[in-house]
C-alpha cells in the first residue's frame, strides 16, 4: 500500500491544495522545525468528512491556522527542505478511517496516477532509500535487478563531497554523448553508502542491451576489475542490502539478480566480482537471523530465528503446541519432523510448482510401530508412499525417536530431489565427519551444496548430534525458500 507521494520541486514553489476542506494542523513536527526528524514544517487538511491531506516539508511556517477554510487550488503554503529531508520537495498524503492511516493517494483522486515521483538527484542513506522503495506507486513490474560498477568514475574520484558531480557527470555523459533521455540508472551507490537517485523509477534504465524491460538497475561507483578496487565494506553491506529488500519487495527469487557480463560483451560489474560469492552474500542476508516472532508466547520478540518461525506459520505448516508455545530448545521427533516436512511438500504442491499434482495417498502404512488411528498417519503415508521416507533394518518407523542431523537431512534431501524431478545426492565432500562412505554423505552434500545447512565451524556436520526444534524449522523453512526460489 503507498503511504504517499513525493514530488520533486524547487524550494519556495507554491503548494495548493487538492480538494475543498478545512486546516486541521498548520505546524512544525518538533520544536526546532529545521531540525532534520520528521516532516518539518507541515499542513494537514480535512476533507469530505473522512479523508486528510498532509503537505510536509514546507519551506517555513504556514500562515493558515487551524479552523480555517480552504478550497481546491488555493495556496497553502511554499514547498521547501525542512525536516528530515535531503532534497527540496513535497511530501503528500492521504489518511483515512478512524486511525487516519497513510493510503494511496490514486483511490480518492486518480488524477495523481503517475505523478508520484522520486526527488532526482537526492542523497539518501540505505535506510530511507528502502522506504522509499517501499512507499513509491510503481506502475511497472520489477522482475529483475541489475548491479553494475561504473568503471569510470571509480572510488578514488570520491572525495566523499562530490557523490552529486560524478552523477551529473554521468548524466551529461549518458544524454550528450550516449544520446540517452536521462541517466542510464536508477540509483548511484557512492563508496561510502550513500545513494544518489537517478532516473524515474518507473521508467526503463538503459542498463543491458535486450534486456531491459522490468529492471530496476544501480550502478556501484569503483572499477571492480581484477587487481583494481575492490567492492567491500560499508559499499558491498549497502549493494547486498538493496539486491536482498528488493527481492523480498518485489517478491524475487535470486535468479533475478543479473549481472551485465550475462548477457552483453562486457565483464560488468568488474571481473572481481564472482557471481555466486556476490549471489551467497544477498542468500545470507536474505536468511539471516532475526526477525520479529509475532505467534509463540515463549519467544522473544527479538528472537534469532523468527524469520524462518513467523515463515512456516504464515504458511499453514508449523502450528505450535495447543498452549500457544513453540518450544525452542525441546527435541523433535521423527514423527514430527515428517509432518513438518510433508506440510511443506503439501503447501508447495498448492500454491508454487508448476506442475501440480494430487497428493491424496492411500493410507498404506508399512510400518509396524505406527498405528493407522495415529494423528500423524496422514503425512508418514506421504512421505512413505514418495519413497521419500523408509523404516530401519527391522521395518519400523521408531517415530517417537528424537531425529538427528544426518536423518533430517535425508529427508529433506529426498524432499527436494521428489518435488524437482531430480536425483538427491551430490558426492562433493563438505564435512571431515561425513565421508564418502558415510550412508548420508549424498544427502548432506546435496543440502549444504544449495546452502540450507551448515557446519558447526570447524569442518565438521556433527551428523549424529540430536536436534531441536528451531534447528529443524531453519532447515524446514530453506528447504521451502530453495523449492519457491527454483520454480518462480
Amino acid at each position: 500500500m503507498h503511504k504517499g507521494i513525493d514530488f520533486s520541486t524547487p524550494e519556495g514553489e507554491p503548494i495548493f491544495a487538492i480538494d475543498d476542506g478545512k486546516v486541521i494542523l498548520a505546524r512544525a513536527d518538533s520544536n526546532d522545525p529545521n531540525a532534520s526528524i520528521g516532516y518539518g514544517w507541515y499542513i494537514v487538511l480535512e476533507h469530505r468528512g473522512r479523508l486528510q491531506s498532509v503537505y510536509a516539508h514546507l519551506q517555513k511556517k504556514p500562515s493558515l491556522r487551524p479552523g480555517d477554510v480552504v478550497s481546491e487550488g488555493q495556496q497553502i503554503g511554499l514547498s521547501g527542505n525542512t525536516g528530515r529531508s535531503s532534497g527540496p520537495h513535497l511530501h503528500f498524503e492521504i489518511r483515512e478511517g478512524s486511525s487516519m492511516d497513510a493510503v494511496d493517494p490514486t483511490m480518492f483522486y486518480p488524477e495523481l496516477q503517475g505523478r508520484g515521483n522520486i526527488v532526482k538527484d537526492r542523497i539518501v542513506s540505505t535506510a530511507e532509500l528502502l522506504e522509499m522503495i517501499r512507499s513509491f506507486p510503481w506502475q511497472r513490474k520489477i522482475t529483475k535487478i541489475h548491479p553494475h560498477h561504473t568503471y569510470k568514475p571509480n572510488k578514488a574520484n570520491y572525495n566523499g563531497v562530490n557523490g552529486l558531480e560524478l552523477h551529473q557527470n554521468m548524466r551529461n555523459y549518458h544524454v550528450n554523448t550516449r544520446g540517452f533521455n536521462d541517466i542510464a540508472q536508477h540509483l548511484t551507490l557512492l563508496p561510502d553508502a550513500k545513494w544518489v537517485i537517478g532516473r524515474d523509477w518507473n521508467t526503463i534504465p538503459a542498463s543491458m542491451q535486450g534486456n531491459n524491460t522490468g529492471a530496476f538497475m544501480v550502478e556501484m561507483v569503483g572499477d571492480f576489475h581484477s587487481g583494481h578496487e575492490r567492492l567491500e565494506g560499508q559499499q558491498l553491506e549497502a549493494i547486498v542490502a538493496w539486491c536482498a529488500f528488493c527481492l523480498e519487495f518485489f517478491q524475487l527469487g535470486l535468479k533475478a539478480i543479473q549481472f551485465h557480463r550475462e548477457y552483453n560483451a562486457t565483464s560488468c560489474p568488474g571481473s572481481s566480482i564472482e557471481k555466486s560469492w556476490f549471489v551467497g552474500l544477498v542468500d545470507d542476508k536474505l536468511h539471516e537471523p532475526g526477525g520479529r516472532n509475532q505467534y509463540f508466547k515463549d519467544l522473544p520478540s527479538d528472537f534469532y530465528a523468527a524469520k524462518y518461525t513467523d515463515s512456516l506459520h504464515e504458511k499453514g505448516i508449523l502450528n505450535g503446541r495447543p498452549d500457544g508455545t513453540f518450544g525452542p530448545h525441546d527435541d523433535i521427533t521423527r514423527v514430527e519432523f515428517i509432518t513438518l516436512m510433508a506440510r511443506s511438500i503439501q503447501y508447495l504442491f498448492t500454491y508454487h510448482l508448476k506442475k501440480r499434482r494430487e497428493l491424496d495417498v492411500p493410507l498404506n502404512l508399512q510400518f509396524p510401530d505406527l498405528p493407522d488411528e495415529h494423528w500423524a498417519t496422514p503425512y508418514v503415508s506421504l512421505l512413505s508412499h514418495y519413497k521419500i521416507l523408509s523404516g530401519d533394518d527391522r521395518g519400523k518407523l521408531n517415530p517417537n525417536n528424537i531425529i538427528n542431523r544426518v536423518e533430517a537431512a535425508t529427508v529433506a534431501a529426498k524432499s527436494i530431489g521428489f518435488m524437482m524431478g531430480e536425483v538427491p545426492e551430490v558426492q562433493k565432500l563438505f564435512f571431515s565427519d561425513v565421508p564418502r562412505q558415510h550412508w548420508g554423505c549424498g544427502f548432506v552434500g546435496y543440502l549444504a551444496d544449495k546452502g540450507i545447512v551448515r557446519g558447526a565451524g570447524d569442518g565438521r556436520f556433527i551428523p549424529e548430534r540430536t536436534m531441536n526444534r528451531t534447528e529443524a524449522a531453519i532447515v524446514i523453512a530453506k528447504t521451502v525458500d530453495y523449492v519457491i526460489d527454483e520454480h518462480l
